[in-house]
């Protein structure tokens, strides 16, 4: 569980929460989402990284009161515990040897002067 650090109303509907989320924030970057659950019987909600800050270990995101989800995120308090977690944690090495090797491949495979049309 991750606690509310910091909740600053932007206006009427709009909200800034910093939450302390050490792992994530080293690992993540600006625009990257999060998945939220502020209970155990909430839904999983995916909200936008507007700053994250890998030494204070902390993420914050700005979010509007929408629908019901957003609403209970919006109302609760600082120091509030609520369940956080990331599909974009650092990637397994392997996977970033394939990433590289896919890129590699297709950089030999179509190489700029096999664009250029001959007669």
């Amino acid at each position: 569980m991750n606690k509310i650090i910091r909740k600053q109303q932007f206006s009427e509907k709009v909200f800034c929460i910093e939450v302390e989320a050490p792992l994530i924030a080293r690992s993540c970057r600006p625009g990257n989402f999060i998945i939220v659950r502020v209970d155990n019987h909430s839904e999983r909600v995916p909200y936008t990284i507007a700053k994250s800050d890998p030494v204070k270990g902390t993420l914050t995101m700005v979010i509007q009161e929408v629908g019901r989800s957003s609403t209970k995120l919006c109302q609760l308090n600082e120091a509030t515990r609520l369940s956080i977690s990331s599909a974009h944690l650092v990637p397994h090495p392997t996977l970033r040897t394939m990433v590289r090797l896919s890129v590699l491949v297709v950089v030999s495979v179509l190489p700029p002067s096999s664009l250029s049309s001959q007669p």
